[in-house]
């Protein structure tokens, strides 16, 4: 059954243009060299482009490192060609850089030592764009996987069949990744199998670390500087150790059939090997190289480089994977002392091809498991107790394919050890906050190569941490991929709104010294949870008061102002402050001053008998008018009423 993952490919047209004038440095590359540093290769169109500077954030590249001129200097152009050595940093971590005026680049160190959850590609027998029209495609989908490494198993440039030019071309179109990506190299026969290329164009491309030099052969001349300590070396990557073979060259780069370099490496690799057995952090021993010590296509299985890597199958059990190219043409064995083998030299370079059947062995050896007639890309996902591996179909082409698949799409898939299921973490502290307050929102995986967050980023880490600062109550999610599922995982951040309310109160209003009036204030809720508010009122003049209810938003609340005769004529401005949270709100109250008016009242006589009558008698003084009270002024303010009452009884006027 054919799997796809998601590749998008750009024009060869996107890979050249790294070549023309006007980049400042071209060729970028760089080689992990340690879990805290990391070696970078350019060339540039001018001597003073020769810094690189380099910080974690954006714009913010602070740290600046002087290059050196690279040794052995490469020959296939003028250069200038420059290598730094960026050191003393974090691991696991994305640093950003820029080398003069080029665009702002990224790289990420290595992860913490017994790390799992990474992944590699794996491509040989590549090229250049110009000599190979599906290099370009080939390199766009080593992009478009995004691997934390990339190994390349040699014949990298074919510079010496095609010209020294094509070797500063190839250099360029890998930079759609190589900018981003470390490039690990193993040497191939063609990196020095003619005199019109040698391994100065390479040696001093790469920085490498742990290296070793494989020994001079006698017929080696001072006019063969090939022993230069690059022969092979190794590096660990999280939870593998990876270790490189040689290639045996011999006279001047011609191949040298009694293998004193692979004999040379297979004595000297066995402590690097023994070395991981006994470190509890390393998982997994992959080797990479050119030559392939099984394999049914155009080259054979060297037998001598068979014997020393069964030899090591059978001694180291951390050994699981060998990596070559060579054969131009996918395949993959069964596990063979223990360890699986795989040829990738699918890189872009054309198929080798042999009579009718394609293949060099037309009947399918026992121990091999798959092999394609079809470019593509390895892939290889390190889980923590196993290693998923995947072809990724490429462009047809290059020859005859015989196998049809449609570009991207996964056709062959196969486990080393056993591969569990991916978990995921995900926690916020503090869980509960105020409006306006953030959380720290930290996660972690297992077994996964990204995750994914919902409500926050995580730019695809497997473990790190976020602030957030939601405005209500809010679930985040991450949901953290590895090669056999997806695992998710929520924490929640309790939002609490604070209590927030307005107020406002009644119109302005008006009283006379003496008297009083009526006033209102409402409290409207604006956010969070009602609770009760009470209130204290100033600006009142002397002699007047006013007071308001407690109450919970929404509600007014009623007051009456009280003055006095005495309360000065005049206008005030009143604020009434609720509590809490000290809100406030304002009216204007206008007094004016009591008049000076006078009522008087009499009776003749003050004394009848029942059924006799009495005059009542009122006057008044600065009065509009008098009302009586058991008798009728009729809104005079002076005059006469006869009364009979029954029962003695009191009268009055008010004037």
């Amino acid at each position: 059954m054919l799997k796809k993952i998601v590749l998008t490919f750009f024009s060869v047209a996107a890979f050249l243009e790294c070549a023309v004038p006007g980049f400042a440095a071209d060729e970028v590359h760089f080689t992990v060299t340690g879990p805290a540093s990391v070696t970078f290769d350019w060339r540039s169109l001018s001597s003073s482009d020769d810094k690189i500077s380099y910080g974690t954030c954006s714009g913010c590249e602070s740290t600046t490192v002087t290059a050196y001129t690279p040794s052995p200097l490469q020959f296939s152009s003028s250069g200038p060609y420059f290598e730094a050595k960026l050191t003393g940093l974090a691991n696991n971590t994305v640093y950003y850089y820029k080398i003069g005026a080029n665009a702002e680049k990224t790289f990420k160190t290595a992860p913490p030592p017994g790390r799992s959850g990474f992944i590699v590609t794996a491509e040989s027998d590549i090229g250049d764009s110009t000599s190979n029209f599906n290099i370009a495609i080939m390199q766009n989908m080593i992009a478009t996987v995004n691997p934390d490494v990339s190994l390349v198993a040699g014949d990298i440039t074919y510079g010496a069949d095609h010209g020294q030019s094509k070797v500063d071309q190839h250099f360029n179109d890998v930079m759609v990744w190589s900018q981003t990506i470390p490039y690990m190299p193993a040497w191939g026969n063609h990196e020095w199998d003619q005199s019109t290329d040698d391994m100065r164009n390479y040696l001093g491309r790469f920085g490498l670390p742990n290296s070793y030099s494989s020994p001079i052969e006698s017929s080696y001349t001072t006019a063969c500087p090939q022993n230069l300590g690059k022969d092979w070396y190794w590096f660990d990557y999280g939870s593998a150790r990876f270790i490189a073979y040689p290639e045996p060259f011999g006279n001047c780069g011609s191949y040298s059939s009694n293998s004193v370099d692979w004999t040379d490496w297979f004595n000297k690799v066995q402590s690097v090997m023994q070395d991981a057995q006994n470190n509890a952090n390393i998982q997994f021993i992959v080797t990479w190289g050119h030559r392939p010590a099984y394999s049914s296509g155009h080259h054979p299985g060297d037998p001598t480089l068979k014997g020393y890597v069964d030899y090591l199958g059978d001694h180291f059990s951390k050994y699981v994977l060998n990596i070559n190219g060579h054969s131009h043409n996918y395949e993959r064995t069964y596990p063979q002392h223990g360890v699986t083998h795989i040829t990738a030299g699918t890189g872009g370079a054309d198929l080798e091809q042999d009579g009718s059947c394609l293949w060099l062995a037309c009947a399918q050896p026992s121990w091999s498991a798959v092999r394609y007639m079809r470019q593509g890309v390895i892939r290889l996902i390190f889980g923590s107790t196993g290693i998923v591996g995947q072809f990724i179909c490429g462009p047809a082409g290059g020859g005859v394919n015989d196998v049809t698949c449609n570009q991207a799409d996964v056709i062959d898939s196969f486990t080393i050890g056993t591969v569990s299921s991916p978990t995921a973490s995900l926690s916020a502290n503090p869980t509960s906050i105020t409006s306006g307050q953030s959380s720290t929102l930290t996660w972690s995986s297992t077994n996964a190569t990204s995750c994914t967050g919902t409500g926050f980023s995580t730019g695809g880490a497997t473990s790190g941490s976020a602030s957030v600062s939601p405005t209500v109550t809010t679930t985040y999610s991450v949901s953290c991929t590895g090669s056999s599922g997806t695992a998710t995982a929520n924490a929640t951040v309790t939002v609490t709104v604070p209590f927030a309310y307005t107020l406002s109160s009644g119109s302005a209003v008006s009283v006379v010294a003496g008297g009083s009036v009526s006033q209102t204030v409402t409290a409207t809720l604006t956010a969070g949870a009602t609770q009760s508010v009470s209130y204290s009122v100033t600006g009142l003049p002397s002699g007047a008061a006013l007071s308001f209810p407690s109450c919970s938003p929404i509600c007014t609340s009623s007051g009456t102002i009280t003055t006095s005769p005495s309360t000065p004529a005049g206008s005030y401005a009143i604020t009434v402050t609720g509590s809490p949270n000290g809100v406030a709100t304002s009216f204007s109250l206008t007094v004016s001053a009591a008049s000076n008016t006078t009522a008087s009242l009499s009776a003749s006589p003050t004394s009848i008998t029942s059924g006799q009558s009495s005059t009542l008698t009122w006057s008044s003084t600065n009065a509009t008018s008098c009302t009586g009270t058991g008798f009728s002024t009729g809104g005079a303010t002076s005059g006469s009423a006869s009364v009979s009452p029954t029962v003695t009884t009191t009268y009055s006027v008010s004037c």
